[in-house]
């Protein structure tokens, strides 16, 4: 609730490799965007922002580790922007009470619209990811779930190692509803073990964690 300089605490952080992208800023002091931390040197980097989108975007740094470049894909896909209102008709539908015509199209038109650009945003990770000669580790909010054209047309080509030995929806939202929405995936040439998602609340988003071989 108190706004701060958070460069100035990414700066701190004890990383001695980041790459950080502002999508906006508040003030001019209190910045939101997406930002990779490295123990390895970045040695490019780059952003893909979105049109129509204030808050979303892509980050993509190539990471040297020894004498390997691996490319890590760091995305925030289109939220639905749900308002108040939305969030009292999920809970009425969950709970199987009345909900009104207008809260039904509210609803949805929050969820068409979100739909639509998530779609393009992934058409256009899709194809950049095409042009990369790097093994690949994507992960993010892709605020969408395993079933959604957005998830499909990004892991076409790659691995979803939460699919290694879970069970269950995999809930990474830490809302009202228990859906996987963020995820790891990887190309090949690298092998992941399966996924951890980490039960604490530092936000409406569980921390996953996966680790990584590089395979020569």
């Amino acid at each position: 609730k108190i706004w701060f300089n958070n460069i100035n605490s990414i700066l701190e952080s004890g990383y001695e490799y980041h790459h950080y992208g502002e999508t906006s800023s508040y003030r001019e002091v209190s910045h939101f965007g997406l930002i990779t931390f490295s123990k390895f040197p970045i040695i490019a980097k780059g952003i893909i922002k979105f049109k129509d989108s204030k808050n979303n975007a892509c980050l993509y740094s190539d990471i040297l580790i020894n004498q390997d470049t691996v490319r890590v894909y760091n995305i925030h896909l289109e939220s639905i922007h749900l308002e108040h209102k939305d969030h009292s008709t999920i809970d009425n539908i969950i709970n199987l009470s009345e909900v009104t015509q207008s809260s039904w199209y509210s609803l949805f038109n929050h969820l068409r619209t979100a739909f639509t650009k998530r779609a393009s945003q992934a058409d256009i990770i899709s194809t950049h990811m095409t042009s990369c000669i790097y093994p690949i580790i994507l992960c993010g909010d892709f605020n969408d779930t395993p079933s959604s054209y957005a998830y499909r047309q990004i892991s076409e080509h790659l691995n979803d190692n939460f699919d290694k030995g879970n069970f269950g929806l995999g809930a990474t939202y830490a809302g009202e509803l228990p859906i996987r929405i963020d995820f790891i995936l990887n190309s090949k040439g690298i092998t992941g073990t399966k996924q951890l998602i980490i039960k604490e609340k530092f936000s409406d988003h569980y921390p996953l964690v996966c680790r990584f071989e590089y395979l020569e």
